[in-house]
């Protein structure tokens, strides 16, 4: 399947060219108002979402992980944590204050980006999202060193007590 995808995507390349990253995507806000953006843009958008999506999860497991000490305790913290983004729904059931403070808000990239939120009331733009998650994440990753410090300190006095 990836070969044949390869391989179609080689011919239409070499026969047609590569083409260009200022094609432009169209959509309606909230407010129904027609915008655009290039594809380009919108490719360095996801990349950078991404990126940080994926070190904040990344830097919230491992820090459950070093809290709990259990694999079960620390699949069923992630799952709490990852779920809830996925479904739109249970985040409507809460208050928009309280919304602008949950990571879980800005899972859905897509709608961050072209600045829609299937939650009226609330509209997190592109850079909110990206800068609080990833000031979220430094500070679970701050306290996932905090917490591995004091553990080494905790191992060296118990070896330094046995001797």
């Amino acid at each position: 399947m990836v070969t044949c995808m390869f391989i179609i995507s080689s011919i239409t390349t070499i026969q047609y060219g590569f083409g260009t990253l200022k094609y432009r995507f169209f959509f309606l806000d909230l407010e129904k108002q027609v915008q655009s953006i290039s594809s380009g843009e919108y490719l360095v958008k996801l990349l950078i979402s991404l990126l940080v999506l994926s070190f904040f999860l990344v830097t919230a497991i491992y820090l459950f992980s070093l809290v709990t000490k259990n694999t079960i305790g620390t699949l069923v913290m992630g799952i709490c944590l990852v779920l809830p983004g996925l479904m739109p729904e249970v985040l409507k059931l809460l208050p928009n204050k309280i919304l602008n403070y949950l990571p879980f808000g800005y899972f859905n990239l897509p709608e961050l980006i072209f600045a829609r939120s299937g939650i009226s009331g609330w509209l997190p733009t592109w850079r909110q999202g990206v800068f609080y998650l990833s000031l979220i994440s430094v500070f679970f990753f701050l306290l996932a060193l905090l917490k591995i410090k004091r553990e080494n300190k905790k191992m060296m006095g118990i070896i330094d007590l046995s001797n």
